[in-house]
This record gives C-alpha cells, sequence and structure tokens, in this order.
C-alpha cells in the first residue's frame, strides 16, 4: 500500500523507512539550479510515497514547464526584466508542491518520518547546474 492510500490510516506506529524533501529544500534546489531541479526533488519524493505514475508525471511537465521558461526567456527583450518571470515559476512551482504533497508531507512528519537534508537539495541543484553548463559548453562547441 502507498503512503498515498494509507495517509488517513491508524497505524501511527510505523516509522517512514524514507525521506522526503521539503517545501523549503525545494525552493532552495529550483532558486540554485532551476524549476527541473525542483520538480525532479518533488518527482523523487512522489517516488518515495509509491506514486511512480505521479512522478514520472512531474518529471515530464516540469522538463515541459523548464523548456517554456528557456523559450519564454529567449523571446523576451534583452532590456526587459527577466527576474519576475523566473520567480513566477518558483512561485508556481512551491504552490503546486504545497498544494500536492503538503498533506502528505505533514503525515510523514506526524509518523515521525525524517526529512531530506536542505543541504542535499542544494548539492543536487549544483550538480544538476554542473551538469547543464557542460552539455552547454559541449554543444556550442559542437555548434562551432
Amino acid at each position: 500500500m502507498s503512503e498515498l492510500e494509507n495517509i488517513n490510516g491508524n497505524d501511527e506506529h510505523n516509522i517512514p523507512a524514507y525521506k522526503l524533501f521539503s517545501l523549503p529544500g525545494v525552493v532552495i534546489a529550483a532558486v540554485i539550479g532551476s524549476v527541473l531541479v525542483g520538480g525532479i526533488l518533488i518527482g523523487m519524493n512522489y517516488q518515495r510515497l509509491g506514486e511512480v505514475h505521479k512522478a514520472r508525471l512531474t518529471y515530464w511537465l516540469t522538463a515541459l514547464a523548464t523548456l517554456a521558461g528557456v523559450f519564454g526567456a529567449m523571446l523576451m527583450p534583452d532590456d526587459g526584466p527577466a527576474t519576475p518571470f523566473a520567480v513566477s515559476l518558483i512561485v508556481a512551482l512551491a504552490f503546486l508542491m504545497k498544494q500536492l504533497q503538503g498533506p502528505f508531507i505533514a503525515r510523514h512528519l506526524e509518523q515521525k518520518g525524517l526529512m531530506e537534508s536542505n543541504w542535499k537539495a542544494l548539492g543536487i541543484s549544483l550538480l544538476v547546474m554542473i551538469g547543464a553548463v557542460v552539455f552547454t559548453v559541449f554543444f556550442i562547441a559542437i555548434l562551432r
């Protein structure tokens, strides 16, 4: 039985064996790495909750949102403000996570479940950012 199915269960004595990423950890990852990294962490939460289909959907939707953000930024004038656009994506990500996973995280904490370190979220975001830089440099080198 998945964590989602057990949310209203009466078994308070089963401490979850997994850790979930918190909202602040996901926001930190999204600010440092991108909305893509935040979505990866949300997807990891879904996997740990036993919701593989929702995890895959989250990965795909986050990738599409990231591509939309990149293309949206490319369409903006060079002298236009880019920060509000990026902030709006992160705020939307945080809102969706709170709405969709907030009750499960609360239940996880009630069951004395542990949360992943925000430092781990930061580390994942830095690794993805380094990977993106390497990919970009490689891609630019091929185009020359």
